[in-house]
C-alpha cells in the first residue's frame, strides 16, 4: 500500500492540475476568440515555453538544493494569486502575455520539486505503481480543468475559471503543507549564495547527461513527445473550427473528454499488469493516429454533407463520434510513453540530480516547442491547419523506428 505522504502529494498535484488546465484551456479559447488568429494562439502558446526555458533550469537547481516541499507551497501560493490578474486583463492581448510568461515561470518551479519528490516518498519498488496512479489522477484533473474550463466560460462568464484556479491552487498548498521536509542535501545554502551555485550545479548536471545516455535518451523521447503535444495543442482551436468545422468551445466534449479517456484506460492498464510495453510501438502508434486525424476531413464528406460553417458537435453525431474515436486513441498511445518513461527516468537517475533533470527535460522541451509552436502556428495560417498536425505525424513515425532499439525503460 502507498503512505500517507504520496496521497498528500497526490492531492497537491490533482488540485494545482485542475486550476493550472481550468485556467490555461480557458485562455487558450479566449485568446482565439479575442484575436481569430491561429498566429496569435500560437504565440501565446510561446509565452509557456519561453517563461520554461529561462526558469526550468534554475528550478531544477533549486528542487536540489533547496526544501522541494517548501517550494511546492510558495510557489502554489503565488500562482494562485497571480491568476487573478487575468481577469482585468480580458482584452489586453499583451497583459495576457505578459501574466501568462510570469505564471508559467512559477509552475516551472513546482514540477521539478514534485517529480523528484515521488522516489523518496514511495521507494523505488512502488514506483511504476505510483505513477500509474498519480498520472491517472493527473489526466483526470487534466480533463475536469479543460472540460470546466469550455463550461464556465459558456455559462459563468469569462472570470469564472480564474477564480475557481485560484482556490484550488491554494487548497493545493494546504496538501503540500503536511509533508515532511524534501530537502534531499539536508541542509541548504543561503538565498544569497544560490546565483554561485547555480553555474556550478548546471555544469555538474551537463556532465551527468553527457556520460549517462539511457537518462539522455529518455529525456530527449520525452522532451519530443512534449513538444509534439504542446505544438497541436496550440492549433487545436482553429484545426476543429477550419479543418472539422466543429465549434471551437466544443473542443472540450470531442477532443479533451476522450483524450482524458485514453489516457485514463492506458494508465489504467500499466496500473493493473504493473508492466509496459516496448515504448517504440506506442510512438508509432500515435503517428498513425494522427494521420488518421489529420485526414478527417474526408470524413466529414461522408458524415456530414460538406458543411462549410462550424457547428456544434451535437448536430454531427457520426462525424463528431469518429473524430473522438481517433483522439481517444491518441490518448491511450500517450499516456503508454510518458508513464513508463517518467518512472525509468526517476529510476535510474540519482537523487543529487533528479530536480535538474527534470528541470533539464522542460528546457529542451521548452526549446523544441517554441520553433513547433511558431512554426506550426504560421503554418496553419497560411496553408491549413491540418499540415502541422501530418508533420507532427510523421516525426513520431520517424522517431519510432529511430528509438526502436535504442532507448531503454526499466
Amino acid at each position: 500500500m502507498l503512505n500517507r505522504n504520496f496521497w498528500l502529494l497526490w492531492g497537491n498535484r490533482v488540485f494545482l492540475r485542475i486550476a493550472y488546465n481550468l485556467s490555461f484551456f480557458t485562455l487558450l479559447i479566449w485568446v482565439y476568440q479575442l484575436t481569430g488568429s491561429n498566429s496569435a494562439v500560437s504565440l501565446f502558446m510561446m509565452m509557456f515555453f519561453i517563461a520554461s526555458f529561462s526558469f526550468s533550469l534554475i528550478a531544477g537547481v533549486a528542487a536540489d538544493l533547496y526544501d522541494r516541499r517548501v517550494i511546492m507551497i510558495l510557489a502554489n501560493l503565488l500562482w494562485g494569486l497571480l491568476i487573478l490578474i487575468f481577469i482585468p486583463a480580458k482584452e489586453s492581448f499583451s497583459l495576457i502575455l505578459a501574466v501568462t510568461f510570469v505564471t508559467q515561470g512559477l509552475d516551472e518551479f513546482f514540477t521539478p520539486s514534485q517529480n523528484a519528490s515521488l522516489p523518496e516518498l514511495v521507494g523505488d519498488q512502488k514506483l511504476l505503481t505510483a505513477n500509474s496512479i498519480f498520472y491517472v489522477a493527473i489526466y483526470g484533473a487534466s480533463f475536469l480543468g479543460y472540460f470546466s474550463s469550455g463550461v464556465l466560460l459558456r455559462f459563468a462568464g469569462y472570470s469564472a475559471p480564474f477564480v475557481a484556479s485560484a482556490v484550488l491552487a491554494f487548497l493545493a498548498a494546504v496538501f503540500a503543507l503536511f509533508l515532511p521536509a524534501l530537502n534531499h542535501e539536508g541542509k541548504s545554502p543561503p538565498v544569497s549564495e544560490f546565483t554561485r551555485r547555480i553555474k556550478e550545479r548546471l555544469v555538474d548536471q551537463a556532465h551527468f547527461l553527457s556520460h549517462n545516455r539511457h537518462v539522455t535518451s529518455n529525456l530527449i523521447l520525452m522532451a519530443v513527445v512534449f513538444s509534439g503535444a504542446g505544438a497541436i495543442g496550440a492549433i487545436a482551436p482553429g484545426f476543429v473550427e477550419q479543418v472539422l468545422k466543429i465549434d471551437a468551445r466544443d473542443l472540450g466534449f470531442i477532443g479533451i473528454l476522450p483524450l482524458a479517456g485514453g489516457l485514463l484506460l492506458g494508465t489504467t492498464l500499466l496500473y493493473r499488469i504493473k508492466k509496459s510495453w516496448p515504448v517504440w510501438r506506442s510512438v508509432l502508434g500515435f503517428g498513425v493516429v494522427l494521420l488518421l486525424l489529420a485526414s478527417a476531413p474526408v470524413l466529414r464528406i461522408f458524415f456530414s454533407n460538406r458543411i462549410a460553417t462550424p457547428q456544434a458537435f451535437e448536430d454531427l453525431p457520426m462525424f463528431s463520434l469518429a473524430v473522438a474515436g481517433l483522439v481517444f486513441l491518441l490518448g491511450l498511445f500517450a499516456s503508454t510513453v510518458a508513464v513508463p518513461t517518467i518512472t525509468s527516468i526517476q529510476r535510474i537517475t540519482p537523487g543529487r540530480n533528479l530536480g535538474r533533470t527534470f528541470g533539464s527535460l522542460a528546457a529542451l522541451a521548452s526549446v523544441l516547442t517554441t520553433f513547433l509552436v511558431l512554426g506550426f502556428g504560421l503554418l496553419a495560417d497560411f496553408f491549413d491547419p491540418s499540415v502541422p498536425v501530418i508533420l507532427v505525424s510523421l516525426l513520431a513515425v520517424g522517431v519510432a523506428f529511430l528509438i526502436r532499439n535504442k532507448v531503454v525503460i526499466k
